[in-house]
């Protein structure tokens, strides 16, 4: 795949809604830090997606939550490099050799699973 022909990648309202959610403001400076620097790794994520949209691993069908084996997963985390807290969730669409558009379904944090029983509630709404 051709960065001419790649993978374009989008975020549903919801998705960017989780990145707003995951640092809210509070008018403070560190606050409106955190946000952008939160917002700047989504940028890069997405377009690690866009380079390389397979690079996300795939959820497994038959794990805790189901319904999900069509989605991937991207760990990342602004602040720590080793085992990240965050993770973006996608759908390629068609999935397939060739997809067109990664569509994200969710943002979230990783513990307890939140991330993708969010994923799994937007992908049956």
């Amino acid at each position: 795949m051709t960065p001419a022909d790649g993978c374009r990648v989008k975020l549903s309202d919801e998705a960017k809604q989780d990145v707003r959610d995951l640092n809210p403001l509070d008018g403070s400076d560190e606050a409106e830090r955190r946000r952008k620097e939160f917002a700047m790794e989504v940028v890069k994520v997405t377009r690690r997606i866009e380079a390389h949209p397979w690079e996300g691993t795939p959820l497994r069908e038959d794990g805790p939550i189901p319904g999900l084996g069509d989605l991937r997963k991207i760990p990342f985390d602004p602040w720590k490099a080793s085992q990240p807290d965050y993770r973006l969730v996608y759908l390629l669409d068609p999935d397939g050799p060739e997809p067109k558009v990664a569509k994200v379904v969710a943002i979230g944090l990783r513990r307890n699973q939140v991330v993708y029983t969010v994923a799994a509630s937007r992908r049956h709404s």
